[in-house]
């Protein structure tokens, strides 16, 4: 009479999963996490989850500001002429607006006297000036050159839109 092999039960903890080419645990990868013992479980990319280190139990999202790049590495700060929608998520910056800092949530408007025809402006000194006959008022954030109308105190204007010294 033989005698059966003896079979031993391994269970890999959390953050870990069963290894059959070395009999025995390893970490889970980047990009996934341990659900379970001896289970590692993808993070999801529709939540803009993401793991860069090996062996954790969860994973991790974006932060509001950051935009997410892939399920193995960390966000990345919106750019300039970006600004971040929702975490995870960088949109450009509309008309009549500039992002001139990384990782900021709304977008800055072009001063007075000044206007942007232009999404992903970067700059202040992007958005366009009026003529130095023609001011905005006090509107802020305005997109086009319409918003430009001529000074009262200073001028009047013809029937040809054109902007005329007062005598």
């Amino acid at each position: 009479g033989g005698t059966d092999p003896v079979s031993v039960c391994l269970t890999c903890p959390e953050g870990y999963k069963s290894d059959t080419t070395f009999a025995g645990c390893s970490l889970c990868d980047l990009g996934e996490y341990g659900s379970s013992p001896g289970i590692c479980t993808s993070c999801d990319s529709t939540k803009f989850e993401y793991q860069d280190i090996k062996g954790q139990t969860s994973c991790k999202m974006c932060q509001l500001g950051y935009k997410w790049t892939s399920l193995k590495a960390q966000c990345m700060q919106c750019t300039f002429g970006q600004y971040g929608t929702a975490a995870g998520i960088c949109a450009v910056s509309p008309f009549g607006t500039y992002q001139d800092e990384p990782g900021k949530i709304a977008s800055k408007d072009c001063p007075v006297d000044t206007f942007s025809d232009r999404s992903g402006i970067a700059s202040k000194a992007d958005c366009t000036s009026c003529a130095k006959e023609k001011s905005t008022g006090i509107t802020v954030g305005n997109t086009n050159a319409s918003a430009c109308l001529c000074r009262r105190k200073n001028y009047y204007q013809d029937d040809k839109n054109e902007c005329i010294a007062c005598p």
